[in-house]
């Protein structure tokens, strides 16, 4: 009798979404209200909230809605397959949100990097023509590998992140030789 219950509820469920991917808003906001323990609960997880703060909500009911209209959602056990596709999509967009919020940081650490230099001193050869000059200048003291770094993030105008990822390298070895190479510059000029 249990599973005739169960077969019954599946059934039910399997219309309601293939009114909502017809794109029928009454089965759309009985999906939602049923779901909205699921969703809630979701969204109150500690990683989602503090990822998201007060959009984590927001956030998973549009994965939820993404979910609902899978295709393959019209089959099986719904209710189980909705559980996991929406921590599967919530998942993807925290793992989408680390990501962009990591690019921002490698881009902001850049920019501070360069502002160390300028503050160090380096203002009069910051000028990209002076400083390329002065690395010209002195090249035979450099290694291939610091000429490469100073040359990709002032003449290129490249980031960090892209610099190591060409090279194959992670982001902290690009700047490990920027740093190295600025000492030695700034040690090569006060020799002058």
């Amino acid at each position: 009798m249990k599973k005739a219950n169960n077969d019954d509820r599946s059934r039910g469920l399997n219309k309601k979404v293939v009114k909502v991917q017809e794109g029928d808003p009454i089965a759309t906001e009985e999906l939602c209200r049923l779901f909205a323990p699921l969703v809630q609960s979701q969204a109150r997880s500690p990683m989602v909230h503090n990822l998201f703060g007060e959009d984590a909500l927001g956030i998973v009911w549009l994965a939820f809605l993404e979910v609902l209209r899978k295709k393959q959602l019209t089959m099986g056990d719904i209710a189980g397959y909705v559980a996991v596709a929406l921590k599967y999509e919530v998942l993807k967009k925290a793992k989408n949100e680390l990501e962009r919020r990591s690019k921002v940081r490698c881009e902001e650490e850049a920019l501070l990097m360069k502002a160390e230099a300028e503050a160090e001193g380096l203002q009069a050869l910051w000028e990209r023509e002076e400083f390329l000059l002065e690395v010209k200048r002195l090249r035979p003291r450099f290694t291939e590998k610091e000429l490469r770094v100073l040359e990709a993030l002032f003449k290129e105008d490249r980031t960090v992140r892209q610099l190591a990822e060409e090279l194959g390298v992670k982001e902290n070895a690009v700047r490990q030789t920027y740093d190295r190479a600025l000492k030695k510059l700034r040690k090569l000029l006060k020799e002058e």
